[in-house]
């Protein structure tokens, strides 16, 4: 799975509790978050060992931009 792929997963609609696909939905939904907090955590791992530990937000979302630049690279 790729960044595009985990983050078209994670916008879609949710589907009803009831809908017997929905555990199925709920899988492939947790399984794409699990793929973007790793690539995050990763990014955010690699900042530590060069000496950054603190993120203002305005680099938080610098940090997510470069992630998925990379991906898309």
């Amino acid at each position: 799975m790729n960044l595009r792929q985990a983050k078209k997963i994670v916008n879609q609609d949710t589907p009803p509790e009831t809908d017997p696909k929905s555990k199925i939905w709920w899988h492939r939904y947790k399984k794409a978050n699990m793929h973007i907090g790793k690539l995050y955590r990763n990014k955010l791992n690699k900042q530590r060992k060069e000496g950054k530990k603190f993120l203002s937000s305005d680099e938080i979302n610098h940090l997510i931009k470069d992630i998925i630049g990379e991906e898309f690279n």
